[in-house]
């Protein structure tokens, strides 16, 4: 969807005039090029602009009235080019929810769309599904005495329901870190995800990159934004779980030039499954930190003379011979790689190590890989069919530089 050299052009219907220039606010923070036009104006679809938001001033109309609005509107500007279609609501799900997004849909011919109502910066959060104002349930809020649009339910796909007879499907949390996320998306019309923080929100936003239909508060858009002009620089990761000198070095050399390096405790891992989870968790979330602030990570094992001993001794306490051991920290290592693509979305690697590659290839159920012409010191530039790029790399082999080399390769 994205339009090599240029933003994505996103087209945004929202129900009132402030909550069409709430929305514009929040992807102009993201650094998009936004142009708002009142009901009933001439529209300039093919502008400069990269953001184009329409006011249908369809919350106080009759569900008919709101769904012919926006039908309209979205049919034609279908015809513009645009990549994805906002459908924007109130926060708190005043109005001709239902309706207005079946509009979407079928001016569309689109089959689903995304729906996040959570907006945690002015209060509004949802979790299974329940949607809360400061804490407390929306229909005990102080919407609920609404002269128009009294809310009566917390739910919000009972809210939707009112207006629609399309299925909806709630995602937690917990689902959308489960790599079966997506499946569960496509078994309703309506897909609408919890969200209790701005981190829930970002990670919602990377994982609806490809989603060409959004419905719900503005919130998200900031997200939305910001993951779009972001993938200009996909994210990399480097695994090392080499310990030879070479590596070594490399890894140092890296460290020496700022970039983020995570090291994975060894000893914890091999000490008893408690400790091991809680290293694993400790990791994933430095990852996570590391990610909002850059495009590339270093993970790595320990690998000093003495951490790797110290390793070796609690390991053989616990009945681990050392390749027993070594096994286990490429598994892990491997386990970290796929949680991390599934949680942030990245798609390239730089993976230092042979067990390491052995164990990564297996995670990710690679198969077969396309070598292409491109290397770095020797060692090809890989591709999978699910256009995924890698390099896979000897731990005994690459100048000190390698590593930042091959970063500068997989960010082309």
């Amino acid at each position: 969807m994205e339009i090599e050299g240029k933003n994505m052009r996103t087209f945004v219907v929202a129900d009132d005039i402030t909550g069409a220039n709430d929305i514009g606010l929040m992807y102009r923070r993201a650094g998009y090029r936004v142009i708002t036009y009142c009901h009933g104006s001439s529209v300039d679809y093919d502008g400069e602009h990269e953001v184009t938001i329409v006011d249908t001033d369809s919350r106080f109309c009759t569900p008919e009235e709101a769904y012919d609005r926006v039908f309209t509107q979205v049919l034609e500007a279908s015809k513009h080019g645009y990549d994805r279609f906002f459908n924007k609501q109130c926060s708190v799900f005043r109005g001709n929810i239902g309706a207005e997004f079946d509009a979407m849909l079928d001016a569309l011919g689109e089959e689903r769309g995304m729906v996040i109502a959570a907006y945690p910066d002015t209060g509004r959060t949802t979790v299974q599904g329940i949607h809360y104002v400061n804490g407390i349930l929306l229909e005990n809020s102080q919407f609920k005495n609404d002269p128009i649009h009294p809310t009566r339910e917390s739910m919000l796909e009972n809210i939707i329901h009112k207006q629609s007879l399309r299925e909806t499907v709630i995602i937690t949390q917990t689902d959308l870190q489960s790599i079966k996320w997506k499946e569960k998306t496509k078994k309703a019309a309506y897909a609408v995800f919890d969200a209790e923080s701005n981190q829930d929100l970002k990670q919602i936003a990377r994982k609806l990159a490809g989603e060409k239909v959004i419905c719900g508060s503005a919130g998200i858009a900031y997200y939305l934004g910001l993951e779009e002009q972001e993938k200009k620089e996909p994210l990399v990761l480097s695994v090392a779980g080499s310990l030879t000198l070479q590596t070594r070095n490399q890894i140092e050399y890296m460290k020496e030039k700022g970039y983020p390096c995570i090291e994975l405790n060894t000893m914890k891992i091999v000490s008893s499954e408690g400790e091991g989870k809680k290293e694993i968790e400790r990791v994933l979330s430095s990852c996570s930190k590391a990610y909002n602030n850059a495009s590339f990570v270093v993970l790595h094992s320990m690998n000093t003379s003495e951490e790797v001993n110290e390793t070796k001794k609690i390991a053989a306490a616990g009945g681990y011979t050392n390749a027993e051991a070594s096994k286990k920290i490429s598994k892990v290592l491997a386990f970290l790689t796929k949680e991390i693509k599934e949680r942030l979305g990245v798609n390239r690697y730089i993976i230092l190590g042979g067990d390491t590659s052995a164990a990564f290839c297996n995670i990710l159920n690679i198969t077969k890989m396309e070598v292409s012409g491109d290397d770095i010191q020797g060692v090809p530039v890989l591709k999978n069919e699910e256009e995924q790029r890698f390099i896979l790399k000897s731990g005994s082999f690459g100048q000190r530089e390698f590593i930042e080399m091959a970063y500068q390769k997989m960010k082309q």
